[in-house]
């Protein structure tokens, strides 16, 4: 399903180019090594073994390595610093952790880059030679969006130690945006983005299982309790993945509606909204050419709220039009003082 991260509905649902590059950052190994000298030396430090890696403590989260120590003996040792990769016995140790540290970065860049995807698909789209991409990309990402997709839902939570990542996954999801059609996509098609984004995450608990820091660790038919409007698990330590809330169930999360529907995709086609009592709860999907609330794509069968560029009111819709989903000219957004 394609859902609006919270704010504005400004910045809409995401597809964008395969540009996996864009939010990858590697890590590389130690740069230190030992070269004896041609003597006998006495009292040199040999290198202590296998480097350890350690998360650091800020978000994003990046494996870092100890570096080698070298401890000049009386002698004429030399110090010199390979360029990337230790040399000698480190080296297939190395290779492990560097290959952990990839898949790391790469995960807590995602969300990132699917916005850089769906803003440079949007600059070739828009074919004007004044479109700001990396504003386009700030705009959404410091929003906590991701347009035509939920992948938002993870904001914050990327480094969890609660799922796992595929990389070949994300490559597919980035492809898929960078090949959207700069008209009108099927909501079959939208829906398919974003679930293939979605799974790019690889949950690691079960149901009734604690810790998790987000929905994307938790399994199918779940959710990752307790969560406030917006779907972010709210409990300090990690939450409760817990099982969907059936139709009529009081509700919480009004924008993504993942605590009705899986990671507030398209299964079960239901959505988190006010009864005629006023109280949220369950609800089945409502069918296209309905009204539908703007920050609410999941109130609708195909996922997809669109509202008119004229202003007009927000319905149901068949179709996501790339360059003007939310009652706004994506491409006259983000031209040179376009915003």
């Amino acid at each position: 399903m394609t859902n609006v991260r919270r704010l504005s509905a400004v910045i809409g649902v995401l597809a964008t180019t395969g540009v996996l590059s864009a939010g990858l950052v590697a890590c590389s190994s130690d740069t230190s090594g030992v070269v004896p000298d041609g003597g006998a030396d006495v009292g040199t430090k040999p290198d202590a073994g296998a480097d350890t890696s350690v998360r650091d403590t800020g978000s994003p989260d990046h494996f870092t390595s100890k570096p080698d120590t070298w401890i000049a003996d009386a002698g004429t040792d030399t110090f010199v610093a390979d360029s990337g990769h230790d040399s000698g016995r480190d080296a297939p140790l190395d290779a492990p952790r560097d290959a952990a540290a990839d898949v790391l970065a790469a995960e807590e860049a995602f969300p990132n880059a699917i916005n850089q995807a769906y803003c440079q698909r949007l600059n070739t789209c828009c074919a004007s030679t004044a479109f700001e991409v990396a504003e386009c990309v700030k705009d959404l990402t410091d929003s906590e969006l991701t347009v035509t997709s939920n992948v938002a839902l993870i904001f914050g939570a990327q480094a969890s130690p609660h799922h796992g990542f595929n990389q070949a996954q994300a490559a597919k999801c980035l492809a898929e945006i960078g090949a959207l059609a700069c008209g009108d996509n099927s909501a079959a098609t939208m829906n398919q983005v974003t679930q293939d984004c979605a799974a790019a995450y690889v949950p690691d608990l079960h149901d009734s299982d604690p810790g998790c820091r987000s929905s994307f660790d938790c399994p199918t038919n779940t959710f990752c309790a307790p969560i406030n409007s917006v779907g972010a698990t709210v409990a300090p330590d990690g939450g409760t993945c817990v099982a969907l809330l059936g139709l009529n169930a009081p509700c919480t999360d009004t924008f993504y509606s993942s605590d009705c529907t899986y990671l507030g995709g398209p299964i079960p086609s239901q959505y988190c909204g006010p009864n005629d009592g006023g109280t949220n709860v369950c609800q089945q999907a409502q069918a296209n050419g309905t009204a539908c609330n703007t920050f609410a794509p999941t109130q609708c069968v195909s996922e997809q709220c669109i509202g008119a560029v004229d202003g007009g009111s927000f319905t149901c819709s068949p179709t996501f039009p790339l360059t003007h989903p939310f009652a706004e000219d994506y491409c006259a957004r983000w031209e040179v003082d376009g915003g």
